[in-house]
């Protein structure tokens, strides 16, 4: 995870690569899932919680998951309204 959310994979916009074929689809946000998935696998192995990783991409992912709520479809509309809209 601390690979995909250096420079070279975060976009400056919050945008992180869906898959290394295309990088320009987008996934719903599961890296802030898999960060947590990761987190809790380590701490049931080690029996510590290593907050300096939790800390280091906290913000990285609220950053992707501000990009994630906000793109705009080919209209113009904000994607996620429609999701949410029932």
């Amino acid at each position: 995870m601390e690979l995909m959310l250096r420079g070279l994979y975060l976009h400056p916009s919050g945008q992180l690569p869906a898959y290394e074929w295309n990088f320009s689809d987008v996934n719903p946000p599961v890296h802030a899932f898999a960060t947590l998935f990761l987190h809790r696998t380590e701490q049931a192995l080690r029996g510590e919680t290593d907050l300096d990783f939790l800390k280091s991409a906290f913000n990285k992912l609220m950053l992707n998951f501000t990009w994630w709520v906000n793109r705009k479809d080919r209209f113009g509309r904000t994607c996620s309204r429609e999701a949410f809209s029932d």
